[in-house]
């Protein structure tokens, strides 16, 4: 699946406000599918396991839950990034 796809399968979740999928490099050869998700409501429990059987587990193997996404001066989401501090935040 393409990250859009994955994002479109996620946004069909009725609590899922925005989700943006991308792709990180682990290890310099595995790459692991990302997404970081905005709720509609936070005080509906969503849990990770619950998004990943939506998508596969291998197609999005990591998911942070967020209030917002990087943008550039445009307003446009940067998902390098994203990347760029998740690959951070999980040591890899």
């Amino acid at each position: 699946m393409f990250p859009s796809e994955v994002e479109s399968v996620l946004r069909t979740h009725e609590n899922i406000a925005e989700a943006s999928v991308f792709s990180i490099v682990n290890n310099g050869v595995d790459i692991c599918g990302c997404g970081w998700i905005i709720f509609k409501d936070k005080t509906i429990k969503t849990t990770v396991e619950e998004l990943q059987a939506m998508c596969g587990k291998r197609v999005l193997e990591h998911v942070k839950f967020v209030d917002d996404y990087p943008t550039n001066e445009n307003g446009k989401v940067v998902k390098l990034e994203m990347a760029r501090l998740y690959r951070q935040e999980l040591n890899l």
